[in-house]
């Protein structure tokens, strides 16, 4: 997809397997693709094209359309396509469901129809989900996709579920518009006033009719990913989900977290109760940054240098009550000796993903606690991939024939019995834990 007129690019015509009208084509900058998707036209101005009125300046989206921003979030992509990479191959009777809560401009929720699933994305900010919903026409997904333009709310509660304004349009995004917003920029784009709330409940089990139809019959409902990214509410969404799925109403193979006030007992009710496999994203760790050639950009070149070397130093933010520090990090004194290299294992190329850290197994809630702690002094809650998938690390290490590889015969029998142990574990059905 050429580069949007008003980004140097030469007059563009739009291509024949586009819906909708031709001129959201015109509005529209491209989405560039990197495995496993590819790229998109992705709508991010409502009125003139090349006007960029939904964000700072028409340089962001050029920036943006060139590929030289961080957002879409790599990190986010990533699960995505780890989560839903086998959605192409589902049978048209029972597709891929995933729901997107806190769909910003959308371009996540684009990724998840790319990759063939019915997506709910739910977007309170009333001009990024106009935006949203002609990025779902443009592209012929307007049959796959349930698009609420409603805050996300925990439960039934009337505050939330209120009608409340929101005519600045301006709800946290950091890409929208400068500081001297405009105050009434619903009016300037013709989008709504208001914008009122919608509970989980009616999310999960009323929005998708497939969904709806299986929750009518008391069936369970299958959900392949939800993804919670709003800055705030995820510990009370995950809550709600701990609900829904503790009644055997919902299952729910996949989520992707933006930590935001977890609650570490809730955390640790996921992995133990429900048998969810927990990975942290590297996003916002801050001790890595994995190049495209593969490499770690923070090491001397060519190696991945431990991570223990800066032990101290992270211990000490490891101490550091911070704003995003989790509650009940205070009274962890249990947890006073111990990092979180001590609960976690760094990953590299684990389904799509560069690199991750698979929680150790049965963890206690005071090890969770220390866990949601931010990695970087004053940083952000740490992310989180949480799947029922319990052999996302493929193929296994005992399943590759050596071939006569001097190296792998001899690391064979180093391990065999490590091996022979793991094996012992899995026919017992008891936890493999922490090796």
């Amino acid at each position: 997809m050429a580069r949007h007129p008003a980004c140097g690019g030469a007059p563009r015509v739009r291509p024949p397997h586009l819906c909708g009208d031709p001129e959201l084509f015109n509005r529209s900058y491209p989405l560039l693709g990197r495995w496993p998707f590819a790229t998109l036209p992705f709508v991010m101005e409502l009125r003139a094209p090349g006007s960029c009125d939904l964000y700072q300046s028409i340089k962001t989206c050029c920036r943006f359309s060139d590929g030289l921003l961080a957002d879409p979030e790599r990190h986010v992509r990533e699960a995505i396509a780890a989560l839903l990479i086998r959605c192409p191959t589902r049978p048209r009777e029972r597709p891929c469901l995933a729901v997107d809560l806190g769909a910003n401009n959308g371009w996540f929720t684009a990724l998840m129809l790319q990759l063939s699933a019915h997506v709910v994305a739910v977007e309170p900010q009333p001009d990024l989900a106009a935006a949203l919903a002609q990025t779902v026409a443009l592209n012929c997904w307007s049959h796959r996709a349930v698009l609420l333009h409603a805050r996300a709310c925990a439960d039934a509660d009337a505050a939330c579920l209120a009608p409340t304004d929101a005519s600045r349009c301006v709800l946290g995004f950091r890409l929208s518009y400068p500081r001297a917003a405009p105050e009434d920029c619903a009016s300037r784009l013709g989008v709504p006033r208001a914008v009122g709330g919608v509970s989980l409940e009616t999310i999960f089990f009323h929005s998708h009719p497939a969904a709806a139809a299986a929750a009518a019959r008391g069936a369970t409902v299958e959900v392949d990913l939800a993804k919670l990214d709003a800055d705030g509410p995820e510990g009370a969404w995950l809550g709600a989900l701990d609900g829904f799925i503790g009644a055997g109403r919902l299952r729910l193979r996949g989520l992707q977290i933006e930590g935001s006030h977890l609650d570490a007992e809730l955390m640790r009710r996921f992995q133990s109760v429900h048998g969810y496999e927990c990975y942290r994203l590297d996003w916002l760790d801050g001790r890595r940054w994995i190049t495209g050639e593969g490499w770690d950009a923070y090491s001397p070149e060519g190696t991945f240098a431990p991570l223990s070397r800066h032990r101290e130093a992270h211990a000490r933010i490891g101490r550091t009550r911070m704003k995003y520090s989790p509650k009940g990090f205070s009274r962890l004194r249990a947890m006073r000796n111990h990092s979180r290299d001590d609960f976690e294992e760094e990953l590299f190329s684990i389904r799509g993903m560069r690199h991750v850290f698979r929680v150790k197994r049965n963890l206690s809630a005071e090890a969770w606690t220390l866990l949601l702690q931010p990695v970087a002094l004053h940083g952000w809650p740490p992310q989180w991939l949480l799947t029922l998938e319990h052999d996302f690390v493929e193929p296994s290490f005992e399943s590759i024939p050596c071939a006569q590889s001097p190296e792998c015969t001899a690391a064979r029998r180093g391990h065999e019995g490590l091996l022979s142990a793991r094996h012992a574990k899995r026919r017992e059905g008891a936890p493999l834990g922490a090796e």
